[in-house]
Formats: C-alpha cells, sequence, structure tokens
C-alpha cells in the first residue's frame, strides 16, 4: 500500500483548506466566470484582472522596472533564460 510522507500529509491539508476557501479556481468557476463574460476574451481577462488583487497577495516579481531589471526579470522587454 501506498504511503504518504509527512510532508506530502501537510501539502493535501493545505491544498484542502485553500479549496475549501474558494482560493483554487475549479472548472466550475472558470466556466461561470466564463458565461457570466459571454466568452469574450478581452472580457474574462479584465474579470481576471480586477479579481487578482482581491485573492492573491502582490508578486515579488512584479515592481518597478527597474527593480526587475536589477533581479534579471526584464531586460528591454525581452524575456531572459
Amino acid at each position: 500500500m501506498f504511503k504518504l510522507t509527512n510532508k506530502e500529509y501537510d501539502e493535501w491539508l493545505a491544498y484542502k483548506k485553500a479549496r475549501r476557501e474558494g482560493h483554487i479556481l475549479m472548472p466550475d468557476g472558470i466556466r461561470i466566470i466564463c458565461e457570466a463574460n459571454h466568452f469574450d476574451p478581452t472580457e474574462i481577462g479584465k474579470a481576471f484582472l480586477e479579481l487578482l488583487p482581491k485573492v492573491a497577495p502582490p508578486s515579488p516579481y512584479y515592481g518597478d522596472e527597474e527593480e526587475m531589471e536589477n533581479l534579471g526579470i526584464m531586460q528591454d522587454n525581452e524575456p531572459t533564460v
């Protein structure tokens, strides 16, 4: 029989908690958002961009452009490898 490690079990509990609290978007939630915006990609993107700051903390990777360049994230609008 397969046994979970303590770390895997803790990750599973964290996933269940996040799902229960609505922090994980499930396929039904995506369908509702798409239907509410009449399957228009522009409106769907706008809805996600308006929703994102409410449900997720700001990402440390998206600061000002100078900070991003210093971190090696962005250089002249081309992705770094």
